[in-house]
């Protein structure tokens, strides 16, 4: 039989606070760089404490392993709601901003400023390939 998730309760607001302070001050620990042959046990080593500091902080009690994956989800849902607001102002039709996705608040924009803005809203050099670039060049060979 599978074990059941326990579920360690809700990351509260200061939390995350703390969470991100402690991640500017580790930043190679926040995305996700490490170098040199003993990198995975600093890495360790700083998980370890950015742990208790968090469970001391009030509200989530979690291990290691859950403080990671709630770092790997907060960053993909910033991600994502970033891409979201990305499509949306890219779209026609003079939609008005409230029918958008809700903007990133103090906090996720935060965590976007670990990322590098290629990352997050593409590098604006690299050509997309398209179906029209498809059809010229079809075009050109069949002599049209």
């Amino acid at each position: 039989m599978s074990e059941k998730k326990v579920r360690s309760g809700k990351v509260t607001k200061q939390q995350k606070q703390k969470f991100l302070d402690l991640l500017k001050n580790h930043r190679n620990v926040g995305i996700g760089q490490f170098g040199g042959p003993n990198s995975g046990k600093a890495a360790n080593a700083v998980w370890a404490t950015l742990t208790a500091e968090l469970n001391a902080c009030g509200g989530a009690c979690k291990t290691v392993e859950q403080w990671k994956k709630c770092w790997a989800d907060w960053k993909s849902g910033v991600k994502k709601q970033q891409a979201a607001i990305m499509r949306f102002q890219n779209a026609t039709g003079n939609r008005p901003a409230s029918e958008g996705p809700a903007p990133l608040d103090g906090m996720d924009l935060q965590v976007l400023d670990f990322f590098p803005t290629a990352l997050v809203d593409g590098d604006g050099v690299t050509k997309e390939s398209g179906f029209q670039e498809v059809i010229s060049s079809y075009n050109k060979k069949k002599n049209y």
